[in-house]
């Protein structure tokens, strides 16, 4: 009889522990799913725009993947200190 017991608390306990793992599982992956946007407005591009150094310093904007990548024609205006 006391092996019974010691074996049916050992299956509580395994079922017990397979249910947190699970639980923790689902609750990383809920949370791996929120992701964060930026918000992109007038202002925003604005800032970005005069940091490069103005519309006419702009030589080309490519987007790869969910990197902007911009091209300036002089390296010498863009104030790289506001953009960080």
């Amino acid at each position: 009889m006391i092996l019974l017991s010691g074996l049916y608390l050992s299956i509580i306990i395994s079922v017990i522990s397979l249910i947190v793992i699970a639980l923790i599982i689902v609750l990383v992956l809920v949370l791996k799913k929120k992701k964060k946007h930026v918000v992109v407005d007038d202002e925003f591009m604005d800032n970005i725009i005069s940091s490069l150094g103005g519309i006419d310093n702009i030589k080309a904007v490519l987007v790869d993947n969910a990197r902007l990548k911009i091209e300036v024609l002089d390296i010498k205006k863009p104030l790289f200190d506001k953009l960080k």
